[in-house]
């Protein structure tokens, strides 16, 4: 797993623990594997298959997506602070 960023978040961690930490469709484990390598080609992550067994992949966050995190960040608390009607549609 990997460690956290400045703003807290996860920079580092491996597909298979996404997959194993949430009740993923297979369709959407699909769709997590389609994004993280279309973020891989943008340049915002890196992927680095493990030597292991099974075949594990990491994937770490570049300096040009940490660029995005203070974003994100305050994107996270603007929706956390959203009128409860909003919030819950």
């Amino acid at each position: 797993m990997g460690g956290l960023g400045e703003n807290g978040f996860e920079v580092g961690v491996e597909s298979s623990q996404i997959r194993r930490d949430m009740p993923w469709r297979n369709e959407l484990k699909k769709m997590i594997t389609e994004r993280l390598r279309q973020l891989e080609v943008q340049g915002l992550m890196t992927r680095e298959v493990m030597d292991t067994a099974p075949v594990s992949v990491q994937y770490q966050i570049t300096e040009l997506g940490c660029t995005a995190l203070g974003f994100l960040d305050e994107l996270r608390k603007w929706s956390e602070n959203l009128p409860k009607h909003i919030s819950d549609v």
